[in-house]
């Protein structure tokens, strides 16, 4: 089974959040992801996330694009 063992994000603006539960081939998990976009200058924003793993290659890297209006 996948176990995610860290979800570390680039910014205290964005909040990772993931069970801890192993996840069976077959399965899904989810790691929810939340943006105080109240921390985040108005315009684009890019953020990334490192997610560790016992997967074969241990880390992948997820970015986080999008727009802040007033």
């Amino acid at each position: 089974p996948l176990v995610v063992l860290s979800a570390t994000t680039s910014c205290s603006c964005l909040k990772a959040e993931f069970s801890r539960k192993p996840i069976a081939v077959g399965e899904r998990g989810e790691i929810q992801l939340t943006l105080e976009a109240k921390k985040v200058d108005k315009g684009v924003f890019r953020r990334v996330v490192q997610i560790r793993s016992n997967s074969v290659c241990g880390t992948e890297i997820i970015t986080i694009k999008g727009v802040t209006k007033d």
